[in-house]
């Protein structure tokens, strides 16, 4: 089993295995994924009425099992996602687990036991935890709100959020009604009796299978990987497969209440957004800059700390293969060499690529930059990069003053301005020191009252309740 703690875990996709397809690009293996069986190909084609009558009762057998579960007083179901990957003699598989969990009007949970992610809604408060952030906003009014939630749309390359919508009623019925819809008849699965139904969400076609009898449920759903690899990867002979497996589903059971309670998770950080910080300022701002050693592409090192006090320093982390780094480049240099004569340096600091690579890129683009290579990663990561691009300005005291995270089109225009203040001594970290001081105290204070709300819950909340 391979796991990950990125988003990339997330979204269910397994990277190095798709990178097969690139060193197979002129492989005469041939594409075996997705093929229909040969009683399909052969099949005759239904009448109108008769595809109509099929869809209604797909429909009918995948709405009967998202009203059975919404007519519980609390349901909780595991959910495991499964890729499997294979190129001539070559595979893998990557599953994750999920811990599920309803209770109307709007209580649910969505846990990663193995990992630090959850989504949790107790009612009035929804908590996100992604590795060391989580996030508190007010709960959403249905399970159906819930389903739409931004992250849980991530997990499983999407097809989480897809398969839990077909729990709900209120959110199943919209998305049935926008799918082409079959009901392909009945067939074993793990040694009981299911209804098979195949539909085709947005251009994505599944395969959905649900218990029969009083009390049905969904038990599996396999989305077609077919659609979602390159001409390149198909030519290769890449095969992925993948599927949502639903098993040991409870109703009412006591103990599902405790998958909703809230509590501050430790060693997280609150946060306003998972998915940036917006106007917020960089943490590095008015700090030390972190010192470092790294090679040219001359073969000479350059120490950070034989610049600070000297110079005004340019710091770029980029890599080849982002389109946005590129498109930053002719602001950078044309700034600093615009400021070169007034003791700025700029340095374009790559991400985790070797020089034989960054050389033939240069080359090919006729840029002349001067390039360290942190080939680990290690001096990005000090300097807080968790996306590119990523510009830092260091003053002459070695202070962080400026950080740029992302291309705008107005970077030349911004870097200028800040690139004079500094020249002249400013100190443009000042104010956005004072700014987050100010914001850390508000967090905290929030904190604490969250802590405490939570805590009051837990405290009049019987266990099993």
């Amino acid at each position: 089993m391979l796991r990950s703690l990125s988003f990339v875990a997330l979204l269910g996709v397994c990277l190095p295995f798709y990178a097969w397809a690139d060193e197979a690009e002129t492989s005469e293996a041939k594409t075996v994924v997705a093929q229909k069986p040969a009683e399909e190909e052969q099949a005759e084609e239904m009448t109108e009425e008769e595809a109509e009558a099929s869809a209604e009762k797909a429909r009918a057998v995948l709405m009967a099992a998202a009203k059975h579960v919404s007519q519980q007083p609390s349901a909780s179901v595991t959910m495991e996602y499964t890729v499997s990957f294979k190129m001539g003699e070559r595979g893998g598989e990557q599953a994750t687990k999920y811990l599920v969990a309803l209770a109307g009007p709007n209580r649910f949970s969505v846990v990663d036991p193995d990992g630090p992610f959850f989504i949790k809604s107790d009612g009035d408060d929804m908590m996100t935890r992604f590795q060391d952030k989580f996030v508190v906003e007010a709960a959403p009014k249905s399970i159906a709100e819930a389903l739409q939630n931004r992250v849980l749309g991530m997990l499983a390359n999407g097809d989480a959020s897809t398969a839990l919508n077909l729990v709900s009623p209120e959110s199943a019925k919209p998305l049935l009604a926008a799918a082409d819809l079959a009901y392909e008849g009945q067939q074993e699965l793990d040694g009981e009796k299911v209804d098979v139904v195949s539909a085709d969400f947005r251009g994505r076609p599944w395969k959905l299978f649900v218990t029969t009898g009083d009390s049905p449920t969904l038990v599996r759903a396999e989305p077609d990987m077919s659609k979602r690899i390159s001409p390149q990867q198909r030519k290769a002979g890449l095969e992925v497969t993948a599927g949502l497996n639903f098993s040991d589903w409870q109703f009412d059971a006591p103990a599902t209440s405790q998958a909703f309670v809230l509590s501050i998770p430790k060693k997280a950080e609150f946060v306003e957004s998972l998915f940036g910080g917006g106007d917020e300022p960089h943490p590095l701002l008015g700090e030390q800059a972190p010192t470092f050693t790294l090679a040219t592409d001359g073969g000479e090192d350059v120490d950070l700390a034989d610049l600070v006090g000297e110079k005004i320093i340019i710091l770029d982390f980029w890599a080849t293969w982002c389109g946005p780094c590129v498109r930053a480049f002719p602001a950078l240099t044309t700034v600093a060499d615009d400021f070169a004569d007034k003791g700025v340096v700029f340095y374009a600091v790559n991400q985790r690529e070797d020089e034989e690579k960054v050389a033939a890129f240069l080359e090919d683009k006729d840029y002349s930059l001067n390039v360290l290579y942190d080939v680990e990663g290690e001096v990005g990561s000090e300097f807080g990069v968790s996306g590119i691009p990523q510009s830092v300005v260091i003053g002459k005291d070695g202070k962080v003053q400026v950080v740029h995270v992302g291309f705008s089109p107005d970077l030349e225009k911004k870097l200028t301005k800040e690139l004079n203040a500094l020249v002249e001594g400013k100190d443009l970290a000042a104010e956005a020191v004072i700014e987050r001081q100010r914001i850390e105290a508000e967090r905290a204070e929030r904190l604490a009252e969250l802590e405490a709300r939570f805590a009051k819950k837990r405290a009049a909340a019987p266990v099993g309740s």
